[in-house]
């Protein structure tokens, strides 16, 4: 973590639960062990040199080749998928997610709260005759009012949901 605001009690702080799918060789650290002495003792190429003196792509090679064998052969199978919860701790303010998206929503919502106020003084200005023009206004204003509304619940739920876990550190930091 790059933050500069990485404290132990640091409130900017936030714990993450992810889940991490890894493929894996069955074979045991002990088994692992016993081809890698096994390849140690044995030498490769033309003209024949030992394992540890062969560069590192090569000795990899033979290496990964060797347990997919042995695993193949002793496992039936050659990886295991592994799904496993991991957790990583990131800073609210240096990826700036959580501050990005509040600010919108709240850009968002005083955006459709000026439309609204246009919609409201744009239906007052209707005649009561027109009736297509009336019914189109009254949609505007019902349109506004609801995006309005639905981006200051987000708001506030987004507000609550931060403010009670206590991880903002000045909000906008």
């Amino acid at each position: 973590m790059a933050c500069i605001y990485n404290t132990p009690d640091a409130k900017c702080k936030r714990v993450m639960r992810w889940e991490w799918r890894g493929e894996v060789v069955p074979a045991t650290k002990g088994e692992y062990e016993r081809i890698f002495q096994q390849l140690e003792n044995e030498k490769f190429g033309k003209p024949p040199k030992p394992f540890h003196s062969l560069d590192r792509e090569e000795r990899a090679s033979i290496e990964k080749k060797r347990v997919q064998d042995y695993c193949r052969r002793a496992y039936g199978k050659t990886h295991m998928t592994r799904n496993e919860f991991r957790y990583t701790t990131i800073c609210q303010c240096e990826n700036a997610f959580y501050v990005d998206t509040v600010k919108a929503f709240r850009d968002r919502r005083y955006k459709y709260k000026a439309l609204l106020k246009k919609a409201k003084s744009a239906l007052s200005e209707v005649p009561e005759d027109d009736a297509n023009a009336l019914k189109s206004a009254q949609g505007r204003v019902v349109l506004y009012e609801s995006l309005q509304l639905a981006h200051k619940c987000i708001l506030n739920s987004f507000y609550g949901y931060v403010m009670r876990k206590g991880l903002f550190l000045n909000f906008f930091c």
